[in-house]
């Protein structure tokens, strides 16, 4: 489909973004089912930094939304990778690894439908557009590859100097 990446199954994959995020679960990104499907994608949410499954999640601690702060968000999941724990998915937020704060359903895996990508907002279990980004976004860099650290402190550093944050 010419509105879909092309991400199905359980990728690796990493999303870099760019935002001024309030507080809450905002969705920067939502790749897979149009329909919303349990485990049909996975949603990057910002304020509260997240991978979101509609059947599960993966939260990280930042305290720091506050919709007047830029911050550069990075997302990072490897292929095969579980929802949340030691087998889930790390994010970083202006190149600090954050600490897992919480989970639904730690165990399962996604299983994306190549059907849509979109930016700035989330679905429902029903296919409802819901948790829009709610704030500014300035960039966004989705990678079909699990980025390393290393390459991570790089993407900060990039962004660091483009956006003066």
């Amino acid at each position: 489909r010419s509105d879909a990446l092309g991400f199905t199954g359980n990728p690796g994959i990493t999303v870099v973004s760019v935002s001024r995020p309030l507080a809450g679960e905002h969705r920067v990104l939502n790749l897979g089912s149009n329909s919303g499907a349990s485990g049909g994608h996975v949603g990057f949410s910002t304020g509260e930094p997240s991978f979101r499954f509609n059947n599960g999640n993966q939260v990280f601690f930042d305290g720091a939304a506050d919709g007047a702060t830029w911050v550069q968000t990075a997302w990072v999941r490897e292929a095969g990778a579980t929802y949340a724990g030691v087998s889930g998915g790390v994010c970083y937020r202006n190149g600090t690894l954050l600490a897992e704060s919480g989970s639904g359903s730690p165990t399962l895996t996604p299983t994306l439908v190549d059907q849509e990508t979109i930016i700035g907002c989330g679905r429902t279990t029903g296919g409802v557009p819901n948790t829009f980004i709610g704030g500014p976004l300035a960039e966004v860099l989705i990678f079909d590859a699990t980025l390393a650290a290393s390459d991570i402190t790089k993407l900060w550093a990039y962004h660091r100097a483009k956006w003066a944050l």
